[in-house]
């Protein structure tokens, strides 16, 4: 192992501090010396900071484009005791 994938481990003890990204989220607890090597597995948009056009993404299909009901075929329509809207 080298000394960086060892201080990603590294217990800071009563020098570490906390580390947040740009938005105050807390990361991790980092000191002088393992800042460096804890922070790197991180994009550098959020340390810094980042806008909504930097992390424009769909994230769910358009509400238009879902199924609601939970079913593929399903017409809308309320199910009766007689007339089942599903099979099991």
């Amino acid at each position: 192992m080298n000394d960086t994938n060892d201080l990603e481990y590294h217990d800071c003890g009563p020098d570490g501090y906390d580390e947040h990204d740009a938005r105050g989220i807390y990361l991790t607890r980092v000191c002088d010396k393992c800042r460096k090597a804890k922070l790197a597995g991180y994009r550098p948009e959020i340390l810094t900071g980042y806008g909504q056009s930097d992390v424009d993404e769909d994230i769910e299909p358009d509400w238009d484009d879902r199924d609601m009901t939970g079913q593929g075929n399903c017409d809308g329509s309320t199910p009766s005791p007689d007339m089942p809207t599903h099979e099991y």
